[in-house]
């Protein structure tokens, strides 16, 4: 259907439209509630993301570590409190749960 330049190029373009319109009804039709907002909320970030997949992104390491080590701080007396429940403990190497045998 495609070829490189003329009539075929632009039906396959054409044709390409017309079903991902078809398609994107069909799926608005389809999702209600929860699913329909977060398949909006992808849709509207989808620039951004593209915009940050091209043009990159500022990325704090040290601050992305120092969350991260407060996060570890907050969920460890949530972990122990599971682990004493279970009786045995829970998390992996790196502090994840993990399944236990």
């Amino acid at each position: 259907m495609y070829g490189d330049v003329g009539e075929g190029l632009y039906r396959g373009c054409a044709m390409d439209s017309a079903v991902t319109l078809e398609i994107c009804a069909a799926q608005d039709a389809a999702l209600h509630g929860p699913p329909l907002v977060h398949y909006r909320k992808m849709i509207e970030l989808q620039t951004p993301f593209l915009y940050m997949e091209l043009r990159g992104i500022r990325y704090d390491r040290d601050r992305a570590k120092a969350m991260l080590a407060d996060t570890v701080e907050q969920i460890k007396p949530v972990g122990d409190r599971l682990a004493a429940s279970a009786g045995k403990e829970l998390r992996g190497a790196k502090g994840s749960l993990a399944p236990c045998g």
